[in-house]
């Protein structure tokens, strides 16, 4: 466009929205090469994010698979400490049902 033609769309739309379009104008072609840039960005966090998820699933999982180990660990430990309390001589039984009640206590309820 020539001087003359810039000069009349300003006079003919008036200056401060001739100001405004330029403004807009500038905007959408900066946003129009930032665009681009920010898509990337959002696939990246995305997949980002479905790792993280999948992640979370998976310790989920192998936490619940520990606590189950740890359930049955616990279970066979006051299986021995019933053992240990019928195997013990009479003159240390109350000892040994002191220590093994206590070792269930520490194990909590099954």
């Amino acid at each position: 466009m020539t001087t003359d033609q810039w000069l009349s769309l300003i006079n003919s739309v008036g200056l401060p929205t001739f100001f405004l379009l330029a403004l807009l104008f500038i905007c959408w072609r900066s946003l129009k090469g930032v665009s681009p840039f920010l898509k990337e960005a959002y696939q990246s966090h995305m997949a980002l994010v479905e790792d993280v998820r999948s992640s979370v699933q998976e310790q989920t999982h192998l936490l619940k698979e520990l606590q189950s180990d740890s359930n049955k660990s616990n279970t066979a430990l006051r299986h021995a400490a019933d053992a240990i309390e019928v195997i013990a001589p009479e003159d240390t039984r109350m000892e040994v049902a002191m220590h093994t009640s206590q070792m269930k206590n520490s194990l909590g309820e099954g």
